[in-house]
């Protein structure tokens, strides 16, 4: 009976240290995809944080283009606007000069009329 349990207790050991052999290897199989899942990971969180830089800088390039088209129009707008008002300005001084020219000439009509008629009385 000695030899059956000696037997016994060997067959028992190697089964022991086989399978302890087996999960060693399944932790390193597991260890390793990890890792690979990990750096996939890592790998596509920075490819996608390159796409969202590229989309900022993209928008931004897209807002100072319109904001610089607005100022832009602005500008323009503002040109045409004084543009404008200057010819205003340049109407309304030659009616206010041709109106002043006209009372010139009317005052010395009138006082070129008063001076023959002061002329006139004084001959009489």
């Amino acid at each position: 009976m000695k030899k059956l349990a000696l037997a016994a207790l060997i067959l028992g050991s190697s089964l022991a240290l086989t399978a302890c052999d087996q999960a060693k290897e399944q932790a390193s199989q597991t260890t390793e995809t990890v890792t690979e899942t990990a750096k996939d990971v890592k790998d596509n969180a920075v490819e996608k944080a390159g796409e969202v830089k590229d989309n900022a800088v993209e928008k931004a390039n897209e807002v100072k283009d319109a904001a610089a088209e607005k100022m832009d129009a602005a500008v323009d707008a503002t040109k045409e606007k004084v543009a404008e008002a200057k010819e205003a300005v340049a109407d309304k001084a030659e009616e206010v000069k041709n109106a002043v020219s006209d009372k010139a000439a009317e005052m010395k009509e009138a006082v070129s009329d008063k001076a023959n008629e002061v002329k006139d009385a004084a001959e009489k």
